[in-house]
Protein backbone atom coordinates (compact mmCIF):
# COMPACT_ATOMS: atom_id res chain seq x y z
CA UNK A 1 0.00 0.00 0.00
CA UNK A 2 1.25 3.39 -0.57
CA UNK A 3 2.90 5.56 1.71
CA UNK A 4 2.71 9.11 2.27
CA UNK A 5 4.45 12.34 3.71
CA UNK A 6 2.51 14.88 4.37
CA UNK A 7 2.91 18.54 5.35
CA UNK A 8 1.53 21.89 6.60
CA UNK A 9 2.64 25.10 6.58
CA UNK A 10 1.46 29.06 6.07
CA UNK A 11 2.51 30.78 2.96
CA UNK A 12 2.12 34.43 2.47
CA UNK A 13 -1.24 35.11 0.32
CA UNK A 14 1.35 37.33 -2.52
CA UNK A 15 3.37 34.40 -2.68
CA UNK A 16 1.22 32.27 -4.12
CA UNK A 17 2.85 31.77 -7.44
CA UNK A 18 6.06 31.76 -6.31
CA UNK A 19 4.73 28.44 -4.08
CA UNK A 20 3.43 27.27 -7.20
CA UNK A 21 6.48 27.40 -9.09
CA UNK A 22 8.74 25.92 -6.07
CA UNK A 23 6.28 23.17 -5.72
CA UNK A 24 6.37 22.48 -9.54
CA UNK A 25 10.53 22.44 -9.01
CA UNK A 26 9.70 20.24 -6.20
CA UNK A 27 7.58 18.21 -8.54
CA UNK A 28 10.06 16.78 -10.39
CA UNK A 29 12.56 16.16 -7.66
CA UNK A 30 10.37 13.96 -5.94
CA UNK A 31 9.27 12.41 -8.77
CA UNK A 32 12.98 11.42 -9.58
CA UNK A 33 13.46 10.14 -6.87
CA UNK A 34 10.08 7.79 -6.66
CA UNK A 35 7.08 9.66 -5.79
CA UNK A 36 3.81 8.75 -7.32
CA UNK A 37 1.97 11.31 -6.76
CA UNK A 38 2.46 15.26 -5.19
CA UNK A 39 -0.61 17.28 -4.52
CA UNK A 40 -0.70 20.81 -2.83
CA UNK A 41 -4.18 21.89 -1.55
CA UNK A 42 -4.05 26.26 -0.86
CA UNK A 43 -6.85 27.00 2.05
CA UNK A 44 -9.91 28.83 1.16
CA UNK A 45 -11.73 27.66 3.69
CA UNK A 46 -10.21 26.84 7.11
CA UNK A 47 -12.04 27.49 10.24
CA UNK A 48 -10.48 28.75 13.44
CA UNK A 49 -11.29 26.17 16.30
CA UNK A 50 -11.32 26.37 19.50
CA UNK A 51 -8.94 23.31 20.73
CA UNK A 52 -6.26 23.21 17.48
CA UNK A 53 -6.65 24.46 14.18
CA UNK A 54 -4.70 24.72 10.99
CA UNK A 55 -3.90 28.33 11.83
CA UNK A 56 -2.64 27.45 14.84
CA UNK A 57 -0.63 23.95 13.85
CA UNK A 58 1.56 26.39 11.50
CA UNK A 59 1.53 30.07 13.56
CA UNK A 60 -0.20 31.07 10.83
CA UNK A 61 0.11 35.17 10.62
CA UNK A 62 -2.14 37.59 8.72
CA UNK A 63 -2.15 37.61 5.43
CA UNK A 64 -1.30 34.11 5.08
CA UNK A 65 -2.86 31.13 3.58
CA UNK A 66 -2.97 27.68 5.14
CA UNK A 67 -1.08 25.13 2.39
CA UNK A 68 -1.94 21.48 2.59
CA UNK A 69 0.65 18.78 0.76
CA UNK A 70 1.50 15.68 0.53
CA UNK A 71 3.83 13.14 -1.41
CA UNK A 72 3.01 9.82 -2.19
CA UNK A 73 5.03 7.19 -2.47
CA UNK A 74 4.59 3.12 -3.95
CA UNK A 75 5.39 2.04 -0.22
CA UNK A 76 7.12 3.02 2.67
CA UNK A 77 10.25 1.16 1.63
CA UNK A 78 10.60 3.13 -1.64
CA UNK A 79 10.54 6.25 0.51
CA UNK A 80 13.09 5.48 3.36
CA UNK A 81 15.20 4.56 0.43
CA UNK A 82 14.56 7.65 -1.62
CA UNK A 83 14.87 10.23 0.93
CA UNK A 84 18.97 9.69 1.81
CA UNK A 85 19.22 10.27 -2.31
CA UNK A 86 17.02 13.08 -2.00
CA UNK A 87 18.90 14.87 0.85
CA UNK A 88 22.24 14.40 -0.93
CA UNK A 89 20.59 15.88 -4.34
CA UNK A 90 21.94 19.08 -5.08
CA UNK A 91 18.48 20.55 -5.95
CA UNK A 92 17.09 19.83 -2.54
CA UNK A 93 19.54 22.20 -0.75
CA UNK A 94 16.99 25.61 -0.66
CA UNK A 95 18.04 28.76 -1.66
CA UNK A 96 17.11 30.43 1.77
CA UNK A 97 16.83 34.14 0.28
CA UNK A 98 14.10 32.85 -2.47
CA UNK A 99 11.86 30.47 -0.31
CA UNK A 100 8.13 31.10 -0.37
CA UNK A 101 7.65 30.48 3.04
CA UNK A 102 8.73 29.93 6.43
CA UNK A 103 10.19 26.13 6.53
CA UNK A 104 11.26 26.35 10.49
CA UNK A 105 6.91 27.01 10.82
CA UNK A 106 5.95 23.86 8.54
CA UNK A 107 5.03 20.64 10.63
CA UNK A 108 5.69 17.45 8.48
CA UNK A 109 5.25 13.59 9.21
CA UNK A 110 4.92 10.12 6.97
CA UNK A 111 1.73 8.31 7.36
CA UNK A 112 1.00 5.05 6.10
CA UNK A 113 -2.15 4.87 3.92
CA UNK A 114 -4.56 2.40 6.39
CA UNK A 115 -7.36 2.88 3.72
CA UNK A 116 -8.05 4.30 0.22
CA UNK A 117 -11.37 5.03 -0.70
CA UNK A 118 -11.41 6.99 -4.03
CA UNK A 119 -14.01 6.35 -6.85
CA UNK A 120 -11.90 3.87 -9.38
CA UNK A 121 -14.88 4.59 -11.45
CA UNK A 122 -16.91 7.37 -12.92
CA UNK A 123 -19.74 8.10 -10.37
CA UNK A 124 -22.53 9.01 -13.09
CA UNK A 125 -21.51 8.58 -17.27
CA UNK A 126 -23.91 10.97 -17.75
CA UNK A 127 -22.93 14.07 -20.05
CA UNK A 128 -24.62 16.46 -17.70
CA UNK A 129 -22.63 15.27 -14.22
CA UNK A 130 -19.14 15.32 -15.90
CA UNK A 131 -19.69 18.45 -17.89
CA UNK A 132 -20.00 20.02 -13.96
CA UNK A 133 -16.47 18.65 -13.43
CA UNK A 134 -16.49 15.64 -11.21
CA UNK A 135 -13.17 15.20 -10.27
CA UNK A 136 -13.77 11.05 -10.53
CA UNK A 137 -15.33 11.38 -14.07
CA UNK A 138 -12.62 13.67 -15.56
CA UNK A 139 -10.11 10.66 -14.29
CA UNK A 140 -11.26 8.78 -17.33
CA UNK A 141 -11.27 11.33 -20.00
CA UNK A 142 -8.01 10.45 -21.70
CA UNK A 143 -8.75 6.64 -21.80
CA UNK A 144 -12.29 7.31 -22.53
CA UNK A 145 -10.74 9.12 -25.42
CA UNK A 146 -8.29 7.23 -26.65
CA UNK A 147 -11.13 4.17 -27.13
CA UNK A 148 -13.32 6.21 -28.74
CA UNK A 149 -10.38 7.30 -31.34
CA UNK A 150 -9.77 3.49 -31.66
CA UNK A 151 -13.03 2.85 -32.35
CA UNK A 152 -13.77 5.48 -34.59
CA UNK A 153 -10.29 4.13 -36.61
CA UNK A 154 -12.13 0.42 -36.84
CA UNK A 155 -15.22 2.00 -37.77
CA UNK A 156 -13.76 3.98 -40.77
CA UNK A 157 -11.34 1.09 -42.03
CA UNK A 158 -14.51 -1.34 -41.68
CA UNK A 159 -16.84 0.47 -43.93
CA UNK A 160 -14.48 3.14 -45.63
CA UNK A 161 -15.20 5.86 -43.75
CA UNK A 162 -12.36 8.09 -44.58
CA UNK A 163 -11.09 10.42 -41.48
CA UNK A 164 -9.12 13.84 -42.52
CA UNK A 165 -5.32 13.38 -41.99
CA UNK A 166 -4.95 9.63 -42.15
Amino acid sequence: MSYIDGFVATVPQENKQAYLDHAREARSLFKDHGATRMVENWGDDVPEGKVTDFHRSAQKKDGEAVVLSWIEWPSKKARDEAWPKLMADPRMQPNKDNMPFDGKRMIYGGLATIRDARNRKPCNPSTTHFAKGCPSCFRYVPLAMSQALVLIARLARGVGIRISGS
